[in-house]
């Protein structure tokens, strides 16, 4: 999941701005996958199903992934 938010394979480096601690940088990705892990059972979720449930501060990465 991780590398289809912030990897850009046209380049085969990290998208701009996918580094750092703010809304919907990596850092923050864990921290909702700990939440995540809270009420569902991850590895039984679709790679889509978790794009879909992510916050709204991710739509800049999830844009750029589509």
């Amino acid at each position: 999941m991780a590398k289809t938010l912030y990897f850009d394979p046209s380049t085969g480096k990290l998208k701009r701005g996918a580094g750092g601690k703010g809304g919907g940088r990596p850092r923050r990705l864990a921290k909702v996958r700990q939440q995540f892990d809270v009420t569902w059972e991850i590895e039984e979720l679709g790679h889509d199903r978790i794009l879909a449930l992510l916050p709204s501060e991710f739509e800049r990465f999830k844009m750029e992934a589509a």
